[in-house]
């Protein structure tokens, strides 16, 4: 498979186009994502709390892997004692203390999480602790019976609570964000982890007392059983063997013993070897890959893959005129047992170990490609793709030719020039992708917050991810309508999906004016349907005009001016009671009106009510008629203020108004 127009440029090996395979042995996952891996064996029957504690640490330890470090909860009457290692270097390192608050942190543990620079903790009396990297409190939350925990990102917590058969969601401070959209097997949850690629893993107890292995299957699938083998696919090997005495530390043969407390000592026996979970070896061997071009020179070898401690992977290519060239020899050594392929075994070229090299063939049209895995049944290495990059071409080409006049100096040309092609071309790779990173479409719901972050946005840890990329997509429009009614309006509407009153306080008022005649162009010319109800006097202290004028005052602004200041720069943001159900929803309101409007103003927000408001004040001949009605105005169940005056004189009246806001919290 190629994507260039014309002649192939490249050829692709992986699940979505396929392996060209004529022979595969002990190998598995030709058309999983994951890659092709070794074969696993057969599970001698139920789930061993040592194959678990290898990948999924027990409930007294914690380990960050983000930052290589291991957290120990110890049993220190009265309260339990939270210690920290850095295990990067060797783990002859001992123990410190973590320094948190000795009257805030749990006195049981029973469980214990950590990643993102948190800890996790649940207490069995019902609570969850979280506390940063140096020991800081940063959140804790009652939880009804909590049994395990785990940290799903820097800004959510998972714990299992009432005997896990629920799955609590919490932000880092305590908050309930709500649950998780699987639903929990009705068995005791023991341990809870999150792999990298954010599916839920669950460890739980069967009634008779076997442990079970959960997976998370996504998209509101609940959850699918699982075995250790898909286990230790998802999750890298610890190095951890763990029993009630201890736990022991086994960093490539040296091992490190501790004691329940964190103190050196014998720890765990780990004589007995491992459980093997996979075959010690597997081979593919492909068809003829047909490049298209009679003596093609094969250029370059690419593998994505993944290859644990103790794992190795080789892959070799042969370069044929023919798409059947004769079966020329037997396998040798440790391989013999496998199908030796249809070129001669000493004519395969590769470079064991390494996931990127040129390809040291001679001239032909067709390739044949051939796989192995190894390992030391105890992980597997997984490859998702070969590219098979073709014909040669190197930066060689665009020097004088006095460098390729001899065989010898054009070979160590190209292989040296290849190295900075190589690196100039992921470079090329990576700024062509650039755009998609940006798309917020397509990357994943844990790539949003990174991209808010260029944007300026900070999102609200209850929405998901929905929400958060209708809030990605709205900002280009948002922001230059940013302090404007239309942009806060549009700000709402987006994150509550509701459309809001905004009442500007000013508006509202019943103020009238009339010139005194010695500017007829003055703004405060009398209008009609603007005429002033009441005295200057009425409306204002005015000192001179009262025996109080002898008294020393101090009076800032102009009473002539009241009409058109009072209430400016003030408004209010009126939503109904069903889109602001609670004092957390009603906080978000206000954060995000506060964010969005002008900084010189004043925001109130108002949450609906049961009957009819009318936002603002009524004044009567200012901004109100009354005339007769053209049907009853009243009807079954209208409620009325205590300011609404109905009747007087025999006739029918109603209140009409071109100026009051009617909110739509009714």
């Amino acid at each position: 498979m190629t994507c260039a127009a014309g002649a192939p440029t490249f050829r692709l090996l992986d699940a979505h186009v396929g392996w060209d395979e004529t022979k595969v042995e002990q190998l598995v996952g030709l058309a999983d994502e994951a890659g092709v891996r070794l074969r696993p064996l057969p599970a001698p029957g139920g789930v061993e709390a040592a194959d678990v504690d290898r990948f999924l640490p027990p409930p007294n330890l914690a380990f960050d892997r983000r930052h290589c470090t291991w957290y120990l909860a110890t049993p220190s009457p009265p309260r339990v004692r939270l210690l920290v290692m850095t295990l990067c270097d060797g783990c002859d390192r001992p123990w410190r203390r973590l320094a948190v608050d000795p009257d805030r942190h749990p006195s049981r543990v029973a469980d214990l999480a950590a990643g993102h620079r948190l800890v996790a903790a649940v207490e069995p009396g019902g609570t969850l602790w979280v506390f940063a990297a140096d020991g800081r409190l940063v959140g804790e939350s009652a939880v009804p019976a909590p049994r395990a925990v785990a940290i799903a990102s820097p800004c959510e917590l998972l714990v299992a609570a009432a005997r896990g058969e629920r799955l609590l969601r919490f932000d880092p401070a305590g908050t309930l964000l709500g649950e998780h959209p699987a639903a929990p097997p009705d068995e005791p949850i023991e341990r809870l982890a999150f792999d990298d690629g954010g599916s839920l893993w669950l460890l739980t107890r069967r009634p008779g007392g076997d442990l079970a292995l959960w997976r998370d299957a996504g998209r509101g699938g609940g959850f699918e059983a699982a075995d250790v083998a898909a286990l230790a696919a998802a999750f890298p090997d610890l190095g951890l063997v763990a029993d009630r005495n201890g736990f022991s530390f086994v960093r490539g043969g040296e091992r490190c013993p501790f004691d329940g407390f964190g103190r050196p000592g014998d720890g765990p026996d780990p004589a007995a070897p491992p459980r093997q979970l996979f075959e010690h070896r597997g081979q593919l061997l492909s068809g003829p890959i047909d490049s298209g071009r009679p003596r093609c020179r094969w250029h370059r070898v690419r593998i994505d893959a993944d290859v644990p401690e103790g794992c190795s992977i080789e892959l070799a290519v042969v370069a044929s005129e023919s798409p059947a060239p004769p079966d020329q020899g037997v396998a040798a050594g440790a391989w013999a047992a496998f199908t030796p392929g249809l070129p001669h075994p000493d004519d395969w070229r590769g470079v064991p170990g390494s996931l990127d090299f040129l390809v040291d063939q001679p001239p032909g049209r067709y390739l044949f490609v051939r796989l192995r895995l190894s390992g030391d049944g105890t992980a597997t290495p997984a490859v998702r793709r070969v590219r098979l990059d073709l014909p040669r071409s190197t930066s060689l080409a665009h020097l004088p030719a006095v460098y390729r006049e001899e065989p010898v100096a054009e070979d160590f040309g190209e292989r040296f020039l290849s190295l900075f092609d190589a690196a100039l071309e992921d470079l090329d790779r990576a700024i062509e992708r650039l755009p998609a990173l940006f798309d917020t479409a397509g990357v994943p719901d844990e790539a949003l917050p990174w991209l808010g972050h260029f944007l300026d946005a900070v999102f609200d840890p209850a929405w998901d991810g929905e929400r958060r990329r209708a809030v990605l997509a709205a900002l280009p429009a948002l922001y230059p309508r940013r302090g404007t009614i239309g942009g806060l309006a549009a700000a709402i509407r987006l994150v509550f999906d509701a459309d809001p009153v905004i009442e500007e306080l000013a508006d509202g008022l019943p103020w009238g004016a009339v010139a005194d005649g010695r500017d007829d162009d003055s703004p405060l010319a009398g209008r009609l349907g603007s005429l002033r109800l009441f005295s200057r006097s009425r409306s204002r202290f005015r000192a001179g005009l009262s025996p109080l004028a002898s008294a020393p005052l101090r009076s800032h602004g102009d009473p002539d001016l009241d009409p058109l200041t009072a209430g400016a720069y003030r408004f209010r943001v009126h939503l109904p009671a069903a889109v602001v159900p609670d004092a957390a929803a009603l906080g978000r309101l206000r954060r995000l009106v506060e964010s969005q409007k002008p900084a010189h103003t004043v925001a109130s927000v108002a949450v609906g009510a049961t009957a009819l408001v009318l936002a603002g004040r009524v004044g009567v001949g200012i901004d109100t008629r009354l005339s007769t009605p053209d049907s009853p105005p009243l009807g079954e169940g209208l409620a009325l203020g205590t300011n609404a005056i109905l009747g007087g004189g025999g006739e029918r009246h109603r209140l009409e108004s071109d100026r009051t806001t009617v909110g739509d919290h009714c």
